[in-house]
């Protein structure tokens, strides 16, 4: 089993993340939908000359909040295909302050096809897990950050 981590700053307010990472991700009225990955070749140290990617199942489930922490499960795969692994994990949403969170996705995935899968998972296929979910959050934090004429407008 591998397991995944990465978190990144967004300026958006903490009442709203949740709901703009669910419209982010497609599953506004829908808790299952799919989505584009995307892991542009630079990402993985290769020319930079096209991406992987692939159309996923992704399943996101509801936000539990606690305190001032939230999660909301989130699982995807790669429709009618085993030689891809499931991830299965959760963003969590942790407020920094009035106007910025902080937003990770944590989880974890089995390479498929035992032997022969976890030596390409040892040799590449980790570098392409841990390259989706940076650019997975990177592309949601995009997508939910609050526009800084708004903060400023709100300020003044």
């Amino acid at each position: 089993m591998a397991v995944l981590m990465y978190e990144k700053d967004v300026v958006c307010p903490p009442a709203l993340a949740v709901a703009r990472i669910y419209r982010a991700l497609g599953a506004e009225n829908t808790h299952a939908t799919d989505y584009h990955l995307t892991v542009p070749f630079s990402d993985l140290g290769l020319p930079n000359v096209g991406e992987f990617a692939r159309e996923v199942t992704v399943t996101v489930g509801e936000a539990d909040r606690k305190r001032s922490l939230t999660r909301i499960p989130i699982s995807w795969r790669v429709p009618h295909s085993e030689a891809f692994p499931v991830f299965q994990g959760f963003f969590e949403i942790q407020p920094l302050s009035s106007y910025d969170v902080q937003i990770a996705l944590l989880g974890y995935y089995h390479a498929p096809f035992g032997t022969i899968g976890a030596a390409f998972d040892a040799v590449l296929g980790r570098r392409i897990a841990e390259a989706t979910i940076r650019h997975l959050v990177e592309e949601i934090a995009a997508q939910i950050a609050e526009p800084i004429a708004s903060i400023v407008q709100q300020l003044g």
